[in-house]
């Protein structure tokens, strides 16, 4: 079963969700009903927030917060807190608050360097970056920073300088956010599982399994037309205009 989902790496949602999905998963794998045969594979797709971004930090989270929704510091405080510890409830090491929004092309640049190696080595990538960003509020355009978290993921240091220097792979990062833009994709995590179940947003971990486990089990798991669970599922997402509760 592969599961496509466009993804942001300053997205809170994106990394609570993709947490989520892959709980949902781990569930699924030991259950007995399920056929051991089954195997899951996601690919991530670019799609930066703010394809504008300057490569240089302008201002922490709650700064920008407080500033594009008319705050106050402590009211932009308190929302972005929110945010964080939806992220701490998924065991995550979550500091929302402490993030500098940056242009995030050349993430999603080495995002696919590392598809190129093998679907492990690209999750150890993406998950190396959302920690690096969230946990250690770590500044994902800078070359350096992007370097040491690649090669703590399983990159060669050489490689990715030698990509970040050049244009590699900003056709395919262009053509991810295009294809967005055609299938009217406007936030994000977007997920599509098995190109037929489609999911707006960072679902509970349950509502991933009910969708996975209806396409793994149709004749277990037959609903009306009017059950809702057929429609397009939704949950907290980022895009253009930021990432509220």
């Amino acid at each position: 079963m592969k599961i496509v989902f466009w993804s942001d790496f300053a997205c809170p949602f994106c990394y609570i969700g993709e947490t989520r999905l892959k709980k949902a998963i781990a569930e699924i794998r030991s259950d007995a009903s399920v056929s051991p045969n089954v195997e899951f594979e996601l690919e991530m797709r670019a799609f930066r927030l703010d394809p504008e971004a300057d490569i240089t930090p302008n201002g922490d989270t709650v700064t920008r917060y407080a500033k594009k929704y008319r705050m106050s510091p402590l009211l932009a405080q308190h929302q972005v807190e929110k945010i964080s510890n939806s992220g701490r409830r998924e065991g995550l090491d979550f500091n929302y608050g402490g993030t500098f929004s940056v242009n995030t092309f050349d993430a999603h640049r080495l995002t696919k360097l590392a598809y190129t190696k093998d679907t492990e080595t690209a999750d150890a990538v993406i998950e190396a970056l959302f920690k690096a960003y969230f946990a250690d509020n770590r500044i994902l355009s800078d070359r350096d920073v992007l370097t040491e978290t690649g090669v703590q993921a399983g990159l060669e240091a050489n490689e990715i300088k030698e990509m970040l220097a050049s244009d590699r792979f900003s056709g395919e990062v262009l053509a991810d956010e295009e294809e967005a833009r055609k299938k009217g994709i406007t936030g994000v995590p977007y997920f599509e599982i098995d190109g037929s179940v489609q999911i707006n947003g960072a679902e509970m971990k349950e509502g991933f399994r009910h969708q996975i486990l209806k396409l793994l089990n149709p004749v277990e798991n037959v609903s009306s037309e009017n059950d809702e669970s057929n429609s397009l599922s939704k949950g907290h997402t980022c895009g253009p205009d930021g990432c509220k509760l």
